[in-house]
């Protein structure tokens, strides 16, 4: 049975998650778009933007009921790490109301908007590698307390998937 999440960010609607027949055809689809990009040769701005485009794709194939922006984003972070950029995890981990509220709205069909999933994967990423803070390095903590303010949505509460209703079920 196909699945459904009704989000406050859309008036209730859902995101059209793949239908359960078509999710290994839509998540060979995802990886095929995502095999035609020669990421060796992006810099970390164009990097984030084609990775906000071609991820969003494989998170709305939505293979498992529940646990699909995590496994998203730890592909991410493999991939961004494969390909030599480092990958701030302590943001998106902070941020993950914005983070699924930006798949969200990067999946919302003929309205689909990118852009706050790659603003905030333009701050994640980053060609240098990103310090441990300790309480010794509190100029770098102060800087990125700015940066993980700005996605911050401390009403985020996850919300359990329903089953959606097809002409094809029987209800």
């Amino acid at each position: 049975m196909n699945i459904m999440k009704r989000e406050n960010l859309l008036a209730g609607k859902s995101v059209w998650y793949a239908n359960v027949e078509d999710i290994e055809r839509d998540l060979d689809a995802g990886w095929a778009s995502i095999n035609k990009i020669d990421w060796n040769n992006l810099d970390v701005k164009d990097f984030a933007k084609n990775l906000a485009h071609t991820f969003a794709t494989l998170w709305q194939s939505h293979p498992f009921r529940d646990g699909n922006t995590r496994t998203i984003v730890m592909m991410m972070t493999f991939f961004v790490e494969h390909h030599g950029f480092y990958f701030d995890q302590e943001l998106f981990a902070a941020s993950a109301g914005y983070v699924r509220k930006s798949f969200v709205l990067a999946c919302w069909g003929e309205y689909s908007e990118y852009e706050p999933l790659e603003r905030i994967l333009i701050d994640t990423i980053t060609d240098k590698p990103l310090p441990q803070i300790t309480s010794l390095d509190i100029t770098f903590a102060e800087e990125r307390a700015e940066v993980y303010e700005k996605y911050s949505t401390e009403d985020y509460q996850p919300v359990p998937h329903e089953y959606r209703a097809d002409e094809n079920d029987v209800v």
